[in-house]
């Protein structure tokens, strides 16, 4: 066997390796998040299924509902829905305050975002998980594990804790840049970066 057929089959057996291991990715993601709609019943907002749990409130409907609706609708084209649900605690990857999960139908794999019924985080968790799926699902990680970002995470992000990871601090920042809190003081390069990905926010720094 000579060396070029040698090395062409090294790299059809690494390339099929890759697949399965995403494959494999995948289904263990999809599998440890499959959370259950809380109610059969759903509001529209924004064009995308809403779920609310019997628990919540009119007056917290109606907060995440305009959340929601102040979000430019193409962010939300991804997603497949919104759930407000009492807990999350299927596993030790969802437990906590929100948690999203990949799946597939008939229009190809999209997104159901997980948060948990609290009214104090709707906002920033709502962004937040946004922020994943603007990163995940558009641009498979490419935003946050590109080199100007993990620069930027490094710079402005490193002493975050839980944030200070690259895909962590990027879906932090696309949170607090809807929310106004990107202090150009301490993080202007994050503010920067946002400003040209979601342009749609940015007069309400100028």
């Amino acid at each position: 066997m000579n060396k070029k057929k040698f090395l062409k089959i090294i790299c059809v057996v690494v390339m099929l390796t890759a697949i399965a291991l995403t494959a494999r990715v995948a289904q263990i993601k999809t599998s440890e998040c499959e959370l259950p709609y809380p109610s059969e019943e759903y509001t529209m907002i924004n064009n995308t299924p809403v779920y609310f749990i019997d628990s919540v409130n009119e007056k917290d409907t109606e907060w995440v509902t305009s959340l929601i609706e102040y979000l430019p609708s193409y962010l939300l084209e991804p997603v497949n829905s919104i759930n407000i649900i009492e807990e999350i605690e299927n596993d030790s990857t969802t437990r906590g305050l929100s948690a999203f999960n990949f799946i597939s139908d008939k229009n190809g794999k999209k997104v159901d975002i997980y948060i948990r019924a609290y009214r104090p985080h709707y906002a920033r968790t709502i962004f937040h998980e946004v922020g994943h799926v603007v990163d995940c699902y558009n641009y498979c990680h490419e935003l946050s594990t590109s080199r100007r970002w993990r620069a930027i995470c490094k710079a402005e992000w490193a002493d975050q804790g839980y944030y200070s990871s690259p895909s962590e601090s990027f879906a932090a920042a696309v949170s607090a840049y809807i929310m106004e809190e990107l202090d150009p003081e301490t993080m202007p390069m994050s503010l920067e970066y946002m400003k040209e990905l979601l342009p749609e926010f940015k007069n309400k720094y100028d």
